[in-house]
């Protein structure tokens, strides 16, 4: 998952689409733009859970079954397609496309890439 970012000039970034804050900064004096990488197995389907998680929402817009995982393809205001990889075993509720969701990941599972 590859989110386009723009840097304020106090360092923070927001999304370039649905322009949210998120819980990271880049101390590179005239960055204005960067992406961050979020894998899709380290986005939970859950609220966030302390401090150093980060929530959205989306609407499931596509489920795959691909043996004991599942991808999940998910519309939401930061991203054209937002992709959550799933164990199925782990797994205690069912999903449908349409159904909302709110997913979150840990501030350390995400990557903020220069260019």
């Amino acid at each position: 998952n590859l989110l386009e970012c723009h840097v304020g000039t106090d360092g923070a970034l927001r999304t370039t689409r649905g322009d949210q804050r998120l819980p990271y900064s880049v101390d590179a004096p005239g960055t204005t733009s960067v992406t961050l990488m979020i894998r899709p197995e380290r986005i939970a389907l859950e609220k966030a859970d302390g401090p150093h998680h980060f929530q959205a929402e989306g609407t499931v817009r596509e489920i795959i079954y691909a043996g004991a995982a599942t991808r999940v393809f998910v519309d939401c205001d930061m991203a054209d397609e937002l992709v959550i990889s799933l164990n199925m075993a782990s797994m205690n509720r069912r999903l449908a496309p349409g159904q909302p969701l709110t997913f979150s990941w840990h501030r350390d599972d995400a990557r903020v890439l220069t260019r």
